[in-house]
């Protein structure tokens, strides 16, 4: 074995905690609005076949949140999540973090579903 073990995990469990945002806010992809500690927002995030790591490619305000993957790519995993916005504190470093908390899966697309990119 080459010491690198596979671990499954819920798409809530991969996102509980998530960084995103700079300086304790972020914006809006839809209409650029603010997004604070305690906003419910929406998240679109996928992870292609060969990569180690998920990609939030677009975060939504409330108003803006999309339910649904409308148009899945072939060999790329894709997630519509639901979330609230959460700081995260790090004692030994005094440093804060806007995080994902609360994560609601709405949709899920995986590789095999979809058209070309």
């Amino acid at each position: 074995m080459n010491g690198i073990a596979t671990v499954t995990a819920t798409p809530d469990q991969v996102f509980e905690g998530y960084a995103v945002g700079s300086g304790g806010k972020a914006a809006c992809t839809g209409c650029q609005r603010t997004v604070r500690d305690g906003d419910p927002v929406g998240i679109y995030a996928h992870q292609t076949s060969d990569a180690a790591r998920w990609d939030i490619a677009r975060l939504f305000c409330v108003d803006c949140r999309e339910t649904s993957i409308q148009h899945p790519t072939t060999g790329a995993t894709e997630v519509v999540l639901n979330a609230r916005l959460g700081v995260t504190s790090d004692a030994a470093t005094q440093s804060a973090r806007l995080t994902l908390r609360d994560i609601e899966t709405m949709q899920l697309s995986p590789p095999e579903d979809g058209g070309e990119p």
